[in-house]
């Protein structure tokens, strides 16, 4: 505290005005009080992130242990290959909002081989997006709105093509 205000409390305080001198203390209290005891729009950008961050991470930790247990004896939940390395893979990949709809049901454990050929869409893209909508109804899931939707049609490049 400042010396003025010191000087204000202590005055008050000796004519016996004790109900001004603590609203004054509790003034002051106020001003000191950490961000986080404020509440949430007293805490910094970089406070928040961190706090979403840590609550990702836990999240996830928790879908992925859901999800190995579901997938426990069966092995590949794509192909049934058993004994073989299982990965998470998110059927709705992505970040931002995208990654607040993780969920045990959107995500499946499946083989290593399985996961690099669904990351690069081989055979095609179509055939996982079936091969996701087959394990969500025999595992009764509701399925997402971006799966249920057909694939949109690419159009062929019309690049001109550099003459030699």
């Amino acid at each position: 505290m400042n010396r003025a205000l010191r000087d204000a409390i202590a005055s008050l305080e000796s004519h016996a005005e004790q109900a001004l001198a603590d609203q004054l203390r509790a003034v002051y209290a106020r001003k000191k009080a950490t961000p986080a005891s404020r509440g949430y729009f007293a805490q910094t950008v970089k406070e928040r992130k961190e706090e979403n961050r840590r609550r990702h991470v836990e999240e996830t930790k928790a879908i992925r242990a859901a999800v190995f247990d579901r997938s426990v004896g069966k092995g590949c939940e794509n192909c049934g290959k058993r004994f073989a390395l299982l990965e998470v893979d998110h059927m709705l990949g992505g970040s931002g909002r995208r990654r607040q709809r993780q969920s045990v049901e959107t995500c499946w454990a499946i083989c290593q081989e399985c996961h690099r050929n669904r990351t690069i869409n081989v055979p095609s893209r179509e055939f996982w997006r079936h091969r996701m909508r087959r394990f969500l109804v025999a595992n009764e899931y509701p399925i997402p709105r971006e799966l249920a939707a057909p694939l949109p049609t690419t159009s062929p490049s019309t690049d001109k093509k550099e003459s030699a």
